[in-house]
């Protein structure tokens, strides 16, 4: 049977208002010259938000590591007016650090983010995987 274009083109399904049950905030990384040698993080642009975190499939794993561009969870958020994520963000979920790898406003209508993410490790510093991200 031949699908039509319409058929073919992928729409996502809005969340549900109980899906979206985790408290996370995003918050913008930028990296100073720290004291000494290094660098040191500082966060701007912060703010709080409810969002549904989902692990991807295995096989969507296996695919962004083929291609080095690695993305373990999808968070969906509320669209915010005014603001933009960008690559330069990360999510943190209790005491776990995501980056933003790329960011989807879902059907193009401005109501929903999906940010699709690597899971870098703890919040600590010393997080030896979370240094190494950057």
């Amino acid at each position: 049977m031949k699908l039509h274009h319409t058929e073919i083109i992928t729409t996502y399904r809005y969340p549900d208002c109980g899906e979206m049950n985790h408290r996370i905030t995003v918050r913008r990384r930028t990296d100073v010259p720290g004291t000494g040698a290094g660098l040191e993080p500082t966060f701007t642009e912060t703010f709080k938000a409810w969002a549904k975190i989902a692990q991807v499939s295995a096989t969507a794993y296996q695919n962004s590591m083929q291609i080095n561009h690695t993305i373990t969870h999808r968070i969906t958020l509320d669209y915010r007016r005014g603001r933009t994520i960008t690559t330069d963000h990360e999510v943190v979920f209790g005491d776990t650090v995501f980056k933003v790898k790329r960011i989807i406003d879902i059907n193009h209508t401005q109501r929903f983010w999906v940010l699709e993410c690597e899971a870098l490790g703890s919040t600590s510093s010393e997080n030896y995987l979370y240094a190494l991200a950057y």
